[in-house]
This record gives C-alpha cells, sequence and structure tokens, in this order.
C-alpha cells in the first residue's frame, strides 16, 4: 500500500511485511493529544485502525483523561444517560429549528437506538431489543443503529428494499434525505410540494 501525505492527511499507512501485514501509523497531535509516533512490534488489526473496531478504549484518551466518544474532543464533557460514555456537553450549540447535526450529545440522544431503547425504558441491550425493532420500519431502525451518532454499531443489520419516490424511482435515503409522503407514497424533494397536498 503506498504512503498517504502525512501533511494532508494525519494518518499515513505502509505495509511492512507482506507476510506478517503489519502496519505501522504515525498520527500527528490531536485535540491536546500526542499519539506515538509508531507502534513497534504490535500488530494491528486494519478494521481497527479505521474504526470498525476500536483499538482504544472509546471513553478515554492516550493520556488517561476523558474523551467524547464520538468527535474525540476532550473539554465540555458530560455522560449520556443511556450508556453512560463521555460525550460533549454541547446542546447549547444548536439553533432550533436549523436541523443541524453539530452536537454530539443531541446527535446520539435524538437519531440512536441506545437513546431509543433509553428513552422508552424497554429492557435488556439494545442491540437485541424486540421493542426497538418493531418502533421503527427497517430502513430507519437500520440507520439509528448504524449512523455515525453511536459509539457501537448495530451488529448484522437486517436487509432491506430502498424506499424510492413513487414519481422518479430515485432512492431517497430516509436517514439523510428530505422527502414527503402521501399515503404510503413517498416523495423526494424534487418531486414532492405543495401540489401533493392538494
Amino acid at each position: 500500500m503506498p504512503k498517504k501525505n502525512p501533511k494532508r492527511n494525519p494518518v499515513h499507512i505502509e505495509r511492512v511485511s507482506r507476510k506478517q501485514g503489519r502496519i505501522i501509523a504515525s498520527t500527528h497531535r490531536d485535540g491536546g493529544v500526542l499519539y506515538p509516533d509508531r507502534f513497534d512490534d504490535i500488530d494491528i488489526n486494519p478494521r481497527a485502525l479505521f474504526g470498525f473496531e476500536s483499538p482504544l478504549p472509546s471513553s478515554g484518551s492516550l493520556a488517561g483523561g476523558p474523551r467524547c466518544g464520538l468527535c474525540g474532543k476532550t473539554t465540555n464533557l458530560t455522560k449520556t444517560e443511556c450508556c453512560d460514555r463521555w460525550i460533549c456537553n454541547d446542546e447549547d450549540q444548536y439553533v432550533l429549528f436549523s436541523y443541524d447535526t453539530n452536537s454530539c450529545h443531541r446527535n446520539h440522544d435524538r437519531y440512536t437506538l441506545c437513546a431509543h431503547h433509553h428513552h422508552e425504558e424497554h429492557q435488556g441491550a439494545w442491540q437485541d431489543c424486540s421493542e426497538c425493532r418493531e418502533d421503527f420500519e427497517t430502513e430507519m431502525y437500520v440507520w439509528y443503529g448504524t449512523n455515525d451518532y453511536n459509539f457501537e454499531k448495530l451488529p448484522n443489520p437486517p436487509a432491506y428494499a430502498p424506499t424510492k419516490c413513487a414519481k422518479c424511482k430515485r432512492v431517497i435515503h430516509l436517514g439523510e434525505d428530505g422527502y414527503m409522503v402521501k399515503g404510503e407514497e413517498y416523495f423526494c424533494e424534487r418531486c414532492g410540494g405543495f401540489s401533493l397536498l392538494l
């Protein structure tokens, strides 16, 4: 694998040995914490390096202090009510009716199965809760369980047929795109509008 430019991309990766497939990662100063320049003599799982499986505790920094499990910041933190993880205490940054996603706390609290499970006072773990599964259509269930606002992603999310605009047949991503619903039909932003309401 070729080296990436560390000035443009703070993490660069090189293949050390074809047999071992070891990875050496060097990073730059991020958020006031200096990460090790090399992971000598440690075989690192590439999936873990890219966040599929966290190689480090999600609730602490390498220096030992708490850090947000979503963005990595180390200041102005609180713990979530649902899963007791460190997260930015930044709901005051949200502008009412902006639908912006600039708040780690608000995003986790509003857009995850973890928080929904807690707010609805379901029993057990959210990952295998049948009540949570029934509360959403499959596409939204998968989105709430796998989006970037989760500390832990839903393992083995169920398959679903994509939602398409009833008029132009474009795929609508219900968790991200704007759309309108009339009866049982979905319409993309382009095809929807006040004419549908009449």
